[in-house]
């Protein structure tokens, strides 16, 4: 069964914090909410201006608003890059402590991912090498906590089908999967349905982004990702892309949580809302 959410993440773009998301989520009957975190004290999200949630706040408080409401906590994104040496020393601290954190909120996984930028010491080798070493670390955690790690299609490497297959099948644990994204997908220059269809395999959990004509056609295979769809989904140049893959995932039958990535005012979440509805339910 394929079930629809959000990622709170919309509404920094608005300058909204996770509350809005939540209210979101009643208003447009969505099931489940993402979360992004970040660690230690933010300005921006003191004055209220942020929806990422503190690694340092009480998680059950904020299960304790979501519970409420009817809505569950699907993923917690700790997008940090795993396959350089930064991700050995900061990326682990940040995604094992997004695990511990996403088990207290109840969430099923956490969302990891590769350096989006290209760089001189940037090669498949080096990316390859560091990879191995920090996820391995971070299964340890993922088997012990029972939270899954979903590499995210966001980066140089995570938007190769084959070296992401190959990476997977190293490990090839219940415990690593992906986190698919069809606007990232779109705008690095694959074919997003292509993609989904190499490694289906291995996704647990998805993100809807469509792209804003304009930017398609002046980043595309420029960029290895981008943060949201700034228009509603389904009105932009990746959105028959979308449809594709939503009617695959329906045609084999695929069970998981998909969250929406709009900026999030209520008329382009309400809009995008509809539109993937309009899919899934015909």
């Amino acid at each position: 069964m394929i079930v629809l959410g959000q990622h709170a993440d919309n509404c920094r773009g608005v300058g909204q914090p996770f509350e809005a998301s939540l209210a979101q989520c009643t208003m447009f009957n969505l099931e489940h909410i993402e979360v992004g975190t970040y660690y230690g004290m933010y300005f921006v999200a003191a004055l209220g201006y942020e929806p990422s949630l503190n690694l340092l706040d009480d998680p059950l408080e904020y299960r304790k608003k979501a519970d409420k409401i009817g809505v569950r906590f699907s993923q917690v994104d700790a997008a940090s890059p795993m396959f350089e040496m930064n991700g050995s020393m900061q990326g682990l601290m940040y995604a094992t402590q997004a695990m511990r954190y996403a088990s207290d909120l109840g969430a099923k996984s956490i969302v990891v991912t590769d350096r989006g930028a290209p760089a001189d010491f940037y090669t498949e080798q080096y990316a390859w090498d560091y990879g191995v070493r920090n996820h391995a670390e971070l299964l340890k955690w993922a088997e012990n906590y029972k939270i899954k790690v979903n590499i995210e299609t966001h980066g140089v490497y995570t938007q190769d089908a084959e070296f992401m297959l190959k990476f997977l099948g190293h490990f090839e644990s219940e415990w690593l999967g992906m986190n698919f994204d069809t606007g990232n997908t779109f705008i690095a220059g694959n074919d997003p349905l292509e993609y989904l269809k190499q490694v289906i395999k291995y996704v647990n959990h998805f993100h809807i982004k469509d792209v804003d004509p304009v930017l398609a056609d002046e980043s595309r295979g420029e960029e290895t990702g981008i943060g949201m769809s700034y228009i509603p989904i389904g009105s932009g140049a990746n959105g028959e892309n979308i449809a594709k893959c939503l009617r695959y995932l329906k045609e084999i039958n695929w069970s998981g949580d998909i969250s929406l990535e709009c900026a999030g005012t209520d008329e382009n979440v309400g809009a995008s809302a509809k539109w993937i509805r309009s899919i899934l339910d015909n």
